[in-house]
């Protein structure tokens, strides 16, 4: 839905708001909704990719490798618990 899309590509996510943005855009045609929409949806990928472009490859493997070693934690942990709890371990 194009209320949704709106909502969602700007940062507004609560059902309550969505109906607020909707009674916003009830006197808009079909027209001007999707006009409104798409302006909206160029923004945020224009912001997106100057953010995108903005962080270099060895910040994105520096972070990749953090959060590798962070889920390996708690997938250990995780599995120490279904081992215990199928008997495998003690």
């Amino acid at each position: 839905n194009l209320i949704q899309i709106y909502c969602y590509i700007n940062g507004k996510f609560e059902t309550d708001t969505i109906f607020n943005v909707a009674k916003e855009f009830e006197t808009l045609t079909y027209a001007e909704l999707k006009a409104k929409v798409a302006e909206g949806v160029k923004d945020f990928l224009e912001s997106f990719q100057e953010k995108l472009n903005a962080i270099s490859e060895e910040e994105i493997m520096e972070k990749v490798e953090r959060d590798e070693r962070d889920v390996e934690l708690i997938a250990n942990e995780t599995l120490l618990k279904v081992q215990k709890a199928v008997g495998l371990r003690e």
